[in-house]
């Protein structure tokens, strides 16, 4: 179960993430595993725009230190387009601009 935020900051703010495998697993005992993880944990972070300050893998669980900025007013279309395609891929992206285009014309 998570745990309740205590303190939820206004501006820039860092958070200590722990994260377990169900059932004590070890599923991540070896480095080509933990490298998977770590490229789908820098894609989901871009696409979330916090930054990754460190983290540790080991085969049961994982640690990360995240940054997250101060939010300056929406995101820009373009940008959220980029997210999709760092996250979901080109082809995920370019359709979802074209349902957005869709949308505009209507």
């Amino acid at each position: 179960m998570a745990r309740i935020a205590r303190v939820k900051a206004e501006g820039e703010a860092f958070y200590h993430v722990v994260s377990r495998i169900a059932n004590k697993a070890f599923l991540m005992n070896n480095d080509e595993k933990k490298e998977v993880f770590v490229n789908m944990l820098h894609r989901a972070a871009d696409f979330s725009g916090v930054d990754v300050v460190t983290y540790v893998v080991m085969d049961n669980h994982f640690h990360l230190c995240v940054r997250v900025p101060k939010r300056e007013g929406e995101i820009p279309e373009s940008e959220i387009l980029r997210r999709v395609g760092v996250l979901y891929g080109e082809d995920r992206r370019a359709a979802l601009e074209k349902r957005l285009a869709g949308f505009r014309e209507e």
